[in-house]
């Protein structure tokens, strides 16, 4: 790994991974866990989480409801995360424990 071989060259630097598929995957399928209602259904897009196209999404009620409530949701469309999701994973990486985020998180960093 690039950064554990740069920290054995260069005195004093630090570096910070966050397990982001793990972060992710546990809000998807435990959602409720991380104050969302809903974690394996997307509002917009296609994929695994049955989302839909936006021409389609614009027919269907869950669109209006997704997006009045984007804050109950993991998942936007199959490839990005709401808001709130985000927040979660970039407090993750400020404050994360060591199985999440290592060696250290960028608070142990500025310190």
């Amino acid at each position: 790994m690039l950064s554990r071989s740069l920290s054995n060259k260069l005195p004093g630097f630090k570096y910070s991974v966050l397990d982001y598929y793990y972060a992710l995957g546990d809000r998807i399928n435990n959602a409720t866990k991380y104050g969302f209602k809903v974690g394996k259904i997307a509002c917009c897009g296609n994929g695994e989480y049955k989302g839909t196209t936006v021409e389609e999404d614009m027919m269907e009620k869950r669109h209006q409801t997704t997006h009045t409530h984007p804050d109950e949701y993991v998942l936007f469309d199959d490839g990005h995360t709401t808001m709130r999701t985000d927040r979660q994973l970039a407090e993750l990486l400020w404050n994360g424990k060591p199985n999440i985020t290592g060696p250290y998180n960028l608070k142990q960093r500025t310190l």
